[in-house]
């Protein structure tokens, strides 16, 4: 998975892009169970990032309605 060497390479910042932007996808797309699965992923990730809690990082993990 792409998101997972990024990780390991310490590119947070791009990892944190692809999860956020296929967990919104997914969830359009009404596939509630796999976008959760990368919101997840994307929370762990932040985590891992060492991310503050910050308005942005806030907005990453909060899916906006259209």
């Amino acid at each position: 998975m792409l998101c997972c060497r990024y990780v390991s390479q310490q590119r947070y910042s791009e990892a944190i892009d692809l999860l956020r932007d296929g967990a919104v996808s997914l969830l359009r797309a009404k596939q509630i169970s796999s976008g959760a699965d990368l919101g997840l992923l994307l929370i762990n990730t932040l985590d891992k990032a060492g991310a503050p809690i910050s308005d942005k990082n806030i907005g990453n993990c909060a899916y906006k309605t259209l």
